[in-house]
């Protein structure tokens, strides 16, 4: 087989690698994604949860009172 020369294209298989700027680049990218992606599902987790939600309290009258006096010591303002 005769020695290739400039003119002639490369085949194939004789194509370079990327350089490592590329590959640096690539594994930059993939891990900013990664990273948004972990963001994504995470933040909901975090951020969730009951927030002012109505409370009902039934049972015997003095059963109700000391729970509705409970209640009220530990968040005043949720009662009004």
């Amino acid at each position: 087989m005769a020695p290739t020369t400039a003119a002639e294209p490369e085949s194939a298989s004789t194509k370079k690698a990327p350089g490592p700027r590329v590959l640096v680049g690539i594994i930059a990218a993939m891990t900013v994604a990664l990273g948004l992606m972990l963001l994504a599902f995470a933040s909901p987790a975090i951020h969730s949860g009951p927030h002012d939600l109505p409370l009902a309290v039934s049972g015997p009258e003095e059963a109700r009172t000391h729970l509705e006096a409970a209640l009220d010591a530990q968040s005043p303002a949720a009662s009004t």
